[in-house]
């Protein structure tokens, strides 16, 4: 028996999904604690096939793995729905047996990503407009829709409930001045965004009949029939699993720095991303084995927020995202680009108690001349002096803004590592680089990625 938890180091994306699918080899269940379809994992097979996964925990690329999404998830039915049947177009089979959802997380609705819509015009967050926000904040005021309510709610009861909520969000948009031509000028602004929300806000936005419950109350009687026998009380399962002797793989969605409590707030997510969520989203205590936590060889963000090492000169920024797989797999956003920050992984090792690093990525380094760690912050004043150097960094976003990267250069290997699978086989700056990251933050680094593939992997195990 060996539980295991994979946790972002970041802001999420860095590569997690092909850790868990690495590591869920050894395990008998992978569960999804916390988040919802705002985060994607991808894993790229062998055979060039590429999974992309929201919702479903990774282990579903593998046989004989059960993958469990906790009550600290957030679940949209429709996704899933659609998700499972893109699975199924791959030869991934997902039934009732190998994925299990708890009955008592929570439904997102249509009315969530319209309230999440509205909140981002006039907030500006950077949200992923998939109703995540709205819908773990009715969770909190005690007046979600759990899944357990699809089955148990009558049609009248269901609909009263969406349609208070509804013209709560209306009265919200009213508020705060929000009309149908001003939310028309917004989407207009990004092409994601057109995508995405043009259908939806064509069926269920800006009309006389204000929302045409007939086809949300559908689609909900559609999905709850579909979905019933994945239906389960999944601590009591996660306990039997944990008395039977199983392996336990817990996958964090999204990263550190983007949890509710501990990420550089206000440009965070809604749940708790970092290793406590694990408790709450899943209701077992287990002692964890491995609390590993994940970092790309060079650091990335999407969305608005601080962002310390972010690289501002556009040529080796465009070097990083050459391979063109820097764009959030939920989003289609491409995300910014920056410098390894040893200062940020030393406080997510801290918050998470981490027991070693995972570096993904380190073959999208091959052809710098000369790469950045930064070991340590400082802070000038109005004058631009210096009024010291720190090795801690605060995490509110309006003070982290206020302080600057210090950089340790180091020398570019120029030299192609991808698909390299031994680490004696790393040209020595590479692994210099690697070694000077592992004393700076005092964390082994047990895995290395080398490249887009499940097996472009170093093990250190």
């Amino acid at each position: 028996m060996s539980n295991i938890a994979v946790i972002g180091s970041m802001w999420g994306d860095e590569g997690k999904g092909k850790i868990v699918d690495l590591l869920s080899t050894n395990s008998d269940c992978v569960v999804r604690y916390q988040g919802g379809p705002n985060a994607g994992h991808n894993v790229k097979l062998k055979s060039g096939l590429e999974v992309v996964l929201h919702q479903i925990p990774s282990g579903i690329i593998r046989e004989g793995i059960i993958n469990y999404m906790g009550n600290g998830m957030v679940v949209d039915d429709d996704a899933l729905i659609i998700e499972k049947q893109e699975l199924k177009s791959k030869g991934i089979e997902v039934n009732s047996q190998n994925l299990r959802i708890s009955e008592i997380s929570t439904l997102i609705t249509p009315m969530h990503i319209l309230e999440d819509c509205i909140n981002e015009i006039s907030l500006g967050i950077g949200t992923t407009l998939r109703g995540i926000g709205p819908a773990y904040k009715d969770r909190i005021e005690r007046k979600a829709i759990l899944f357990s309510d699809l089955i148990e709610l009558k049609e009248g009861d269901l609909e009263n409930k969406l349609r208070k909520k509804l013209y709560e969000i209306l009265e919200l948009a009213k508020f705060r001045e929000i009309t149908p031509e001003v939310f028309e000028k917004w989407l207009d602004k990004d092409e994601n965004r057109r995508k995405m929300l043009r259908g939806f806000l064509k069926n269920y936005y800006c009309s006389e009949k204000l929302m045409k419950f007939k086809n949300v109350l559908g689609n909900k009687f559609r999905t709850r029939d579909e979905l019933e026998p994945y239906l389960a009380d999944v601590a009591m399962e996660l306990h039997s699993n944990i008395l039977d002797g199983d392996s336990i793989l817990f996958e964090g969605s999204q990263g550190t720095f983007l949890d509710i409590c501990h990420g550089t707030y206000p440009f965070v997510t809604s749940s708790n991303s970092t290793v406590g969520g694990i408790y709450t989203g899943t209701g077992i205590y287990t002692p964890l084995d491995e609390i590993l936590i994940v970092a790309k060889a060079f650091a990335t963000r999407v969305g608005n927020g601080p962002f310390p090492t972010e690289i501002k000169e556009k040529e080796i920024s465009d070097i990083l995202a050459s391979d063109g797989t820097e764009i959030g797999a939920t989003t289609g956003r491409k995300r910014r680009i920056g410098w390894f920050d040893c200062v940020l992984a030393k406080r997510a090792k801290m918050i998470n108690g981490a027991t070693s690093l995972v570096l993904t990525k380190l073959d999208r380094l091959d052809e710098l001349d000369k790469i950045k760690i930064c070991y340590a912050y400082e802070k000038p004043d109005r004058n631009k002096n210096c009024l010291g150097i720190f090795q801690e960094t605060p995490v509110i976003a309006r003070k982290l803004e206020q302080y600057h990267p210090v950089y340790l250069d180091m020398p570019g290997w120029k030299t192609p590592t991808k698909g390299i699978t031994r680490y004696e086989d790393l040209p020595k700056k590479a692994k210099n680089y690697v070694e000077k990251i592992e004393e700076i933050v005092d964390l082994p680094i047990l895995i290395i990625g080398t490249g887009e593939s499940r097996e472009d992997i170093i093990k250190r195990l």
